[in-house]
């Protein structure tokens, strides 16, 4: 194991002892920055959607830190997001705001070490996902599926 991999999964051991559910903590934070990413999540009761795109955003770090992914897994990751809308800045903005939120909730645990091995692997998926918008922004969006007849 990778030592960011050991630090990363390190920390996610310490976060689940101290907090319930990081989704509201990170999405709070994301619409404040992101409001336009609202009405994206839909009717998202019990926070679900959102509770399962962060979940992936951390495996999909995890994976890459342990190396069981590459570029081409977040390449067709950002590809698919771009037919919801998702900009190219959301990108940037969750994976600053999950590493704020982290270093926030694990206070004297998080330290330089940590916060470069995750920034390290954030930083590796922002090519990717630059390189999907840049090959697929001509996509259009999807469109929302038609509601079912009352």
């Amino acid at each position: 194991m990778s030592s960011n991999a050991k630090l990363i999964q390190d920390s996610m051991e310490q976060l689940v002892e101290r907090v319930e559910d990081l989704t509201p903590l990170v999405y709070d934070r994301f619409f404040k920055l992101h409001p336009e990413a609202l009405p994206m999540f839909g009717v998202d009761i019990g926070d679900v959607t959102k509770r399962k795109m962060l979940n992936g955003i951390i495996m999909a770090v995890m994976d890459q830190a342990e190396g069981r992914s590459d570029d081409s897994r977040t390449f067709f990751w950002a590809s698919d997001h771009v037919a919801y809308d998702t900009t190219f800045a959301m990108y940037r903005t969750m994976f600053s705001v999950l590493l704020e939120t982290l270093e926030e909730c694990l206070g004297d645990d998080w330290n330089s070490a940590v916060h470069d091995a995750w920034k390290w692997e954030f930083d590796r998926m922002i090519n990717p996902v630059k390189e999907a918008y840049a090959k697929t922004s001509h996509v259009t969006p999807r469109e929302t599926p038609p509601t079912a007849p009352k």
